[in-house]
């Protein structure tokens, strides 16, 4: 935990470019072990799925709001499965063979997280798990399985490989299906426009 790993360093963090550089050497990792093959199949799954649920707890809530927020750009159903209403098991009971659960597995890990996959992969769904766990009951239910690096003993985890993850995902996707892609970004470039909701660029 981090007040653990404060404990462990006293409260003066590491240096700004000491940082930089940890960070740096996630997204090297990660560059290192993904391969184009992994990243095909989660594409195809994610491109051709009848419907895309995404899930994360604590942590992993970041980087799968994220992840919808991306992909609902390239396509349309692009669900948040713990969207904070409430309706988790109304969603959950929706979802159908041909859809594909999009899910972040980090720790500190929730035990709603195995639940919530093994209800959506008993249903039919296919699963794409972005972890830091190599091995897991998790991983050996996944079509499509992205690891990112351990995290070192800094005081908080970081994520920045698991976000430049989800934006190399989510372009993949797009280039896909450009033509679907594109329209659907018109139409949602149109309703801002109706909307007037978002400030000119400079």
């Amino acid at each position: 935990s981090p007040l653990y790993r404060m404990a462990q360093q006293g409260t003066v963090g590491s240096p700004l470019q000491q940082h930089i550089a940890q960070d740096a050497q996630r997204l090297q990792a990660m560059a290192d072990a993904v391969t184009d093959q992994e990243v095909q199949r989660a594409v195809t799954l994610l491109a051709g799925a009848r419907r895309v649920w995404v899930v994360g707890y604590r942590n992993g809530y970041m980087a799968a709001a994220y992840a919808r927020a991306l992909l609902s750009q390239v396509r349309a159903d692009v669900c948040l499965l713990n969207e904070g209403a409430g309706e988790d098991a109304e969603l959950l009971a929706e979802i159908q063979p041909r859809d594909v659960l999009l899910a972040m597995d980090f720790r500190r890990r929730t035990r709603r997280l195995s639940t919530v996959v093994g209800m959506a992969c008993d249903a039919g769904a296919s699963l794409v798990l972005v972890s830091d766990a190599r091995v897991s009951a998790l991983a050996a239910r996944a079509q499509a399985l992205f690891i990112c690096p351990p995290q070192s003993e800094a005081i908080f985890d970081s994520y920045v490989s698991a976000i430049s993850l989800i934006n190399h995902l989510a372009t993949a996707a797009l280039a896909r299906v450009p033509q679907k892609a594109r329209a659907r970004m018109a139409a949602i470039e149109q309703a801002h426009a109706q909307l007037a909701d978002l400030e000119s660029s400079p």
